[in-house]
């Protein structure tokens, strides 16, 4: 099935799922170059298991808070600040249980940062990093160890190098799917200013109908009862009463559908740029209703000519 503008546009749903797969899919690459450490001899051989463990459980305890609809609740439905912390506190945790892996542990903030910075705002961002600049700082300053990077042998200074090369590669990985966000978002804005201005266009189309078509025809027929009833008032046929009732019916009438075309006919900046301002904004309102025309009116009227 076709579905034009929205086909290559991922659902809320599957762009979530989408993320915690790569989160996690990201733990399980940490924990094979972690294992390869671990055969060096520079980390405890349960480092790998345990922290892959541990990445693959904060994943899972996310997905099931997400799916569950417990973070509909909140203003942030997919929980990036929670996750930013947890991810972080499993890093910073790491460091102080192996700390000679700290090196590692480190490169793998610059990537969580950078996750998280595609959907947090500025001052959580700000929050975020003053708080583990600061924690990053005690660290360092009380476990010595956890400031010096493996260099023993030949074999563990290429795994140093190739923590860095994989650094580098998450975050290239990362820039190209935040360019490719922005194309989705891109294309979504396109395919809404799109429908957007099909209503407009639907909206003019029934405004001019209302007000050159119904409007027309009932001017038409408020003149031709005027006439009657100025007739009937100079023959004295007790009709013209009723006559003159049914002639303020009809311009009220012709009140209404102006009023109404009036209200769907958008402003000529309206669609102009969507940017400009929200749905809300630049939703038709309901016609007001002239209080000369309202019906408590016109039976006062009524009653005074009779």
């Amino acid at each position: 099935m076709d579905q034009g503008p929205y086909e290559s546009v991922p659902e809320p749903e599957r762009l979530w799922k989408r993320m915690l797969a790569i989160i996690a899919a990201g733990y399980a690459i940490d924990g094979l170059l972690l294992t390869l450490f671990a055969f060096a001899g520079v980390i405890p051989i349960w480092d790998p298991a345990a922290y892959v463990a541990t990445g693959i459980a904060s994943c899972a305890l996310f997905f099931a808070l997400i799916a569950s609809g417990f973070s509909a609740r909140f203003a942030d439905s997919n929980m990036t600040l929670a996750q930013l912390g947890l991810a972080v506190l499993v890093q910073l945790t790491w460091m102080i249980l192996v700390p000679v892996a700290s090196m590692y542990h480190v490169t793998i903030l610059f990537v969580i940062f950078g996750f998280a910075s595609l959907r947090l705002r500025p001052l959580e961002a700000l929050g975020a990093w003053t708080a583990v600049a600061v924690l990053l700082g005690m660290i360092f300053m009380l476990v010595p160890q956890a400031v010096t990077i493996p260099h023993e042998t030949a074999y563990v200074r290429m795994l140093v190098g190739a923590t860095i090369c994989l650094a580098l590669g998450k975050c290239t990985m990362l820039g190209l799917y935040s360019s490719r966000l922005r194309v989705m978002v891109g294309r979504r804005f396109e395919a809404t200013k799109a429908s957007l201005q099909v209503v407009e266009s639907r909206n003019v189309a029934v405004a001019t109908s209302l007000h050159e078509g119904l409007g027309q025809e009932l001017t038409g027929i408020s003149l031709l009862l005027t006439a009657l009833g100025a007739r009937l008032r100079r023959e004295g046929h007790p009709g013209a009463e009723d006559v003159s009732q049914a002639t303020e019916h009809v311009c009220a009438a012709i009140q209404t559908s102006r009023a109404l075309a009036d209200s769907i006919r958008p402003a000529p900046s309206q669609f102009s740029d969507v940017t400009t301002g929200t749905i809300e904004e630049i939703r038709p309102q309901p016609y007001a209703r002239s209080p000369a025309n309202h019906p408590r009116q016109r039976d006062r009227r009524h009653r005074s000519h009779t």
